[in-house]
């Protein structure tokens, strides 16, 4: 037998003025229309002239006991979701809309997370050129700051061969690996460009 989802909605609405005697909510519930029982949310919607009340609906500190009404009178748990419309066209295109933002937020999440793994694998390179660079005797001449430059381009190569998409690398690997080169160029103290520059050589020869 098919729910009447419609009487379950007044039921619970009765249910609610009983607990509240709050005017605005009392608008609220009774110029909402119920919509659909769709996977665990009980759908109402508001329509022109009245989607200003939505926030009492929503309200924290009415919503629990809006689902806990419904709850009670269709017999099972439900989450309540409001939204500007009252047919099922405004419900599913209200559905798209969520997941297309859902989606978008998922894909910026995921780029955080590739953007924090990237910063914090550069960050380990960036430690060891700076070990290495500390390890030095005599670091003062230039002939060992050269042997060091040479040390520290063959470290950062083989962590691109490990983490860095040198075909298409995306921003934060670029702005990752820039830095490490930088750390080099100010602990040999030569422009951060001929360290670039040194590394593209020592690659393209590595290549041949």
């Amino acid at each position: 037998m098919k729910m009447d989802i419609a009487a379950v909605w007044h039921e619970a609405g009765e249910r609610v003025k009983d607990k509240y005697m709050i005017p605005t909510l009392w608008r609220a519930l009774e110029n909402s229309v119920a919509i659909t029982l769709e996977d665990g949310q009980f759908v109402v919607g508001l329509g022109p002239g009245s989607t200003h009340l939505a926030g009492h609906l929503n309200a924290p500190e009415y919503r629990n006991a809006i689902e806990a009404a419904i709850a009670g009178a269709c017999g099972q748990r439900v989450r309540l979701v409001v939204i500007d419309g009252v047919g099922m066209d405004e419900w599913v295109n209200f559905k798209a809309r969520r997941d297309a933002i859902a989606e978008q937020r998922e894909k910026a999440r995921q780029k955080t997370v590739r953007e924090r793994a990237t910063t914090q694998t550069w960050d380990g390179v960036m430690e060891a050129v700076g070990r290495s660079f500390a390890k030095l005797q005599l670091r003062q001449l230039p002939q060992v700051r050269a042997k060091y430059i040479e040390t520290a381009v063959a470290m950062i190569s083989d962590a691109m061969d490990e983490i860095y998409d040198e075909k298409s690398p995306d921003e934060a690997s670029h702005r990752a690996l820039a830095r490490v080169i930088d750390r080099v160029g100010t602990l040999a103290e030569v422009p951060s460009t001929i360290v670039a520059l040194e590394i593209t050589r020592f690659r393209k020869r590595d290549s041949d």
